[in-house]
């Protein structure tokens, strides 16, 4: 896996030997990390449909996880032009199909990029 500059700083630092938690327990770690600090304290309402559209409101620290920062990290790199492959390799994923969720849902201009394609290929 390749490792950033700022990824191997930390590593170094740390001597590469980091405690282990159970992803459950590193999430609710970094809820509370974030709670003592006041940070991310905002209010955010989500909108989902089940019965009917509802809503629901939540702090952002609420939703944030490891998870949600894998999800963040693929996007980016999706957003940056990263190719699929290279991501693949890098987050562990071993279908094309498990990264179309964050295709589709994270890079919002992709119909404006296949619309400049074809007006290429005219």
């Amino acid at each position: 896996i390749y490792l950033f500059d700022k990824a191997k700083e930390i590593g170094d630092k740390y001597d590469y030997c980091f405690n282990h938690f159970s992803n459950q327990k590193l999430n609710k770690a970094l809820q509370d990390l974030f709670k003592k600090y006041d940070l991310f304290g905002e209010e955010i309402t989500m909108q989902y449909m089940q019965r009917g559209e509802q809503f629901y409101t939540k702090k952002k620290r609420e939703l944030l996880s490891c998870n949600a920062g894998r999800r963040t990290y693929i996007s980016i790199m999706i957003a940056k032009g990263l190719e699929i492959y290279y991501l693949m390799s890098n987050t562990g994923h071993k279908k094309v199909d498990t990264l179309k969720y964050y295709i589709d849902k994270f890079v919002p201009d992709r119909r404006k990029r296949f619309e400049t394609i074809n007006e290429k290929l005219k």
